[in-house]
């Protein structure tokens, strides 16, 4: 019998993608947002596994290509490489398989947004929710703990034009050339250059903090997806399987 309800923080795709795990086991839910409104999907995202039992639409392959060095890559987004951070050049193999994660974040909304009650939460709030629920976190960390250090990488995206193919993404390490990836994913097109090049290139390009490292984390809360964990190298899909292999082990 199901005793306690599962309070999930962020209407992103983590957030979304953790409701669906809820949905999946029968339990009581609910997302906790300041605006029920989609996220913005940007740079070269896409999903690297399956959900089950939601619509991810065709599997598709994704083609990585390298220019370049991993050295040359590393220093023109940082500069000098961080202690134990490490960049994404060797992660993924030249060929991989891939769903759409706009498709399958859309339909993750069109089934759950529902579920979301628009407020702003504290970390007060976190704590004494995590007294009488199962709570996950996929909200910006430092937004919740604004006086920890955190690590981040600064970048600036234009979206609508690549240099790349069709699901296609390319690794520029070449010190050359400004931008250092460009991607073409079912059609949503991107260049993405480090922000610590000065100034903003055009009106047309948005920037984004990425999380990198933190220590910060919050007593009796899961803290999930790369925002939410602000940690680098964390994908959307880690986010419902994680969740899942949480939701299971606590017996709720």
């Amino acid at each position: 019998m199901v005793d306690k309800q599962v309070t999930i923080i962020g209407c992103g795709p983590a957030g979304m993608l953790i409701a669906h795990a809820c949905s999946q086991r029968g339990l009581p839910w609910k997302i906790i947002a300041p605006q029920a409104v989609p996220s913005v999907l940007g740079g070269a995202q896409y999903l690297h596994r399956w959900i089950p039992e939601l619509e991810c639409g065709p599997a598709f392959q994704l083609e990585y290509i390298r220019l370049g060095t991993k050295e040359g890559y590393e220093r023109k987004i940082y500069g000098k490489l961080p202690e134990g951070v490490t960049t994404s050049w060797d992660t993924f193999p030249s060929i991989v398989r891939a769903w759409s994660l706009r498709e399958t974040y859309w339909h993750a909304w069109a089934r759950y947004y529902h579920g979301i009650e628009e407020a702003t939460v504290t970390l007060d709030d976190l704590l004494k929710l995590a007294q009488n629920y199962v709570v996950f976190n996929t909200a910006p960390l430092n937004h919740l703990m604004p006086d920890h250090e955190y690590i981040t990488e600064s970048v600036y995206v234009s979206e609508g034009h690549s240099a790349a193919g069709i699901n296609q993404i390319i690794y520029n390490g070449l010190y050359e050339d400004d931008w250092y990836r460009t991607s073409n994913i079912n059609g949503a097109s991107s260049f993405e250059i480090p922000g610590r090049f000065a100034g903003k290139p055009a009106p047309n390009w948005r920037r984004i903090i990425k999380p990198v490292s933190t220590t910060a984390t919050i007593p009796g809360v899961h803290l999930l997806g790369r925002y939410g964990q602000w940690k680098k190298g964390v994908l959307v899909d880690d986010a419902y399987f994680e969740a899942c292999r949480i939701l299971d082990s606590t017996g709720i």
